[in-house]
């Protein structure tokens, strides 16, 4: 074997090439996805070796749909959702945010309830297990004011994300609200709301994003999707720790520099996790309540 040569120069070892990983949104960007957002942007946090897309849906399942046909890695999702038969192959790698939710409803329609009127509640998707979830959030807040609401009062439509617009367009509520975001941008639009919560009917939280998978990964995706958890909590953290610096992340993301984005920045903040949740019994309760005969 031929000795190399003293006067060779020692190339350095050629770095890693970046992974990069495809994440299907439960729905349009948001404050919700700071931490992602952080990483994707390299922005106070973010790893070298590590690329993001984020990818928003145009309807509210399209993320399972990427998921299945493999165009994308991961995907975001609400606990809910993950009782729906369309996430059996899927399994839930941790809650990286959690926030208060419930209906949000126009405070000049809540007497609907009172009186026995429809109400007309827009949502993003309707099904079994959503439009339960929205019926018995309104009718255990209107037992604790002391009358009772029939199903057949509440009416929900598959209206799209954009619960104010919605609002705007005269629906009577809208579903699958987030307090960090629409009570904010309600007010915004010089809207008066009320946002309905589960804590207040006496349910269990559900508002809240999951990172969720294909099952039967690859020991190389559980490295990959263990490096993304490990980058968003740091994120997390450091986001928490610079809420200007978050601030001034969402307005490049968004384009949005008003008083309102910031707020819902400052509100969403404590809502991220900086210690994912992995617990196998985080959603047991909503389960429990949700599929219950």
């Amino acid at each position: 074997m031929t000795a190399p040569d003293a006067s060779s120069p020692i190339l350095p070892r050629k770095p890693a090439e970046a992974v990069t990983l495809r994440i299907g949104l439960e729905w349009f960007l948001n404050p919700d996805h700071l931490a992602l957002i952080a990483i994707r942007d390299g922005t106070l946090a973010g790893n070298p070796r590590m690329r993001l897309v984020l990818d928003e849906p145009d309807d509210h399942f399209d993320g399972f749909v990427a998921l299945q046909q493999r165009r994308c890695d991961l995907v975001l999702t609400e606990p809910l959702h993950l009782m729906e038969p369309m996430a059996a192959d899927c399994e839930a790698l941790g809650c990286i945010f959690e926030t208060s939710g419930g209906v949000l409803v126009r405070e000049d329609r809540l007497g609907k309830l009172r009186s026995g009127e429809p109400l007309r509640v827009a949502a993003p998707v309707c099904g079994p297990l959503t439009d339960r979830l929205c019926r018995r959030i309104l009718q255990g807040w209107a037992g604790k004011q002391g009358f009772a609401v029939a199903e057949t009062q509440i009416v929900i439509d598959a209206a799209g994300f954009r619960h104010i617009e919605n609002l705007k367009a005269g629906y009577d509520a809208a579903w699958l609200a987030f307090a960090n975001i629409e009570v904010i941008e309600a007010a915004q639009h010089g809207l008066s709301v009320r946002l309905v919560t589960a804590e207040e009917a006496g349910l269990p939280r559900f508002s809240a994003l999951e990172l969720v998978a294909r099952k039967q990964r690859s020991p190389e995706e559980i490295t990959q999707h263990e490096a993304l958890i490990k980058a968003i909590e740091q994120a997390a953290c450091r986001l928490q720790a610079n809420p200007e610096g978050a601030v001034a992340l969402w307005q490049a993301a968004s384009g949005d520099s008003s008083e309102a984005a910031a707020a819902m920045v400052q509100a969403t903040l404590p809502c991220l996790k900086t210690q994912i949740d992995r617990r196998p019994t985080r959603w047991q309760a909503l389960q429990r309540m949700l599929l219950a005969p």
